[in-house]
């Protein structure tokens, strides 16, 4: 004779069971804290992804936007380089670049390193500043002109204009 399903037997209990009373039992206990293996509480809680990244001795290297329009103007340090770098996590070149360009920011206190990752081709920041390829970098004179664009892995090209743009360029 075949067996009932287990839902329609009634002295046993369904298969499925959500999470949260599953971590009553004992199974569910060990099941928590191997979750919660790694997890610092003693940390503040913030809500999303911390953007400030204080790096060094320079300024400060920030992630400014993840896609979302952003207004370049309101980002630049004033008074120093700033170094705006367009990327993708996904990008492969831009993975490549973005270590040389946070080194230069920690390295050197008259740079400043401002990320934007465009997320996909049709983001709106990608729209709104006409990213066609990445990585894209933008340097920016102490008084906020942009002093030259490099698209791709040329880190001396970056480095040619950044030492433009500390002289005035």
């Amino acid at each position: 004779m075949p067996r009932k399903p287990a839902h329609t037997r009634p002295n046993k209990l369904p298969v499925s069971r959500p999470f949260s009373s599953s971590k009553r039992n004992y199974g569910g206990k060990w099941l928590k804290k191997k979750t919660d293996i790694g997890r610092d509480n003693n940390r503040p809680k913030t809500r999303g992804i911390s953007f400030g990244l204080v790096a060094g001795r320079g300024q400060q290297v920030e992630v400014i936007s993840h896609g979302a329009q952003v207004d370049i103007a309101k980002h630049l340090a004033l008074g120093n380089v700033t170094v705006v770098d367009f990327y993708a996590d996904w990008c492969g070149p831009c993975k490549q670049l973005s270590p040389t360009l946070e080194q230069m920011a920690r390295t050197d206190p008259e740079i400043a390193l401002r990320k934007i990752d465009i997320v996909n081709w049709n983001t709106a920041v990608a729209k709104q500043h006409n990213i066609h390829s990445i990585p894209q970098v933008n340097v920016y004179n102490r008084g906020g002109r942009l002093v030259g664009t490099v698209v791709g892995v040329s880190i001396e090209e970056v480095k040619r204009y950044v030492a433009q743009a500390k002289t005035g360029g």
